[in-house]
């Protein structure tokens, strides 16, 4: 299904194009079906990618980066509950105090400054030590 040129875009909901494509046409099923679509892919999408932190607070206690009190492990759950909880409480409370528009603009430019330092490292380590084997085929 093409959806370009399907509505003019002065008449485009700026929030939510695509369910709007579907509400201008009438269509309230599909309206709905692509809404709840979308809140469920973006709940699950979040979940992933906090429910690691816990682990990463663990890796980084056992390394001595952190207290020791993140390392802890639940009896009950085998999982790093204090880091997990923490991380939640703390994104819930950033989530719940900041502007939407400055947190996505603040998650864009943070995940911008995560890849470049990737790759930054990468020249630089191909640039100190050019004559280093690599597990990564570049063919």
């Amino acid at each position: 299904a093409v959806m370009v040129g399907a509505v003019p875009y002065y008449d485009l909901d700026e929030d939510a194009a695509l369910t709007g494509i579907f509400a201008y046409y009438g269509i309230l099923w599909a309206e709905i079906l692509v809404g709840c679509g979308a809140v469920i892919g973006l709940t699950s999408t979040l979940i992933t990618c906090m429910m690691p932190q816990g682990r990463i607070f663990m890796s980084m206690s056992r390394d001595g980066l952190l207290w020791p009190v993140f390392g802890s492990i639940s009896p009950t759950f085998g999982t790093p509950m204090f880091g997990t909880v923490l991380s939640g409480v703390l994104v819930s409370t950033v989530a719940l105090l900041i502007d939407e528009d400055l947190l996505a603009d603040a998650v864009s430019i943070g995940t911008l400054f995560a890849f470049s330092i990737v790759c930054t490292g990468i020249l630089l380590l191909r640039y100190k030590r050019p004559g280093r084997e690599t597990s990564v085929s570049l063919i």
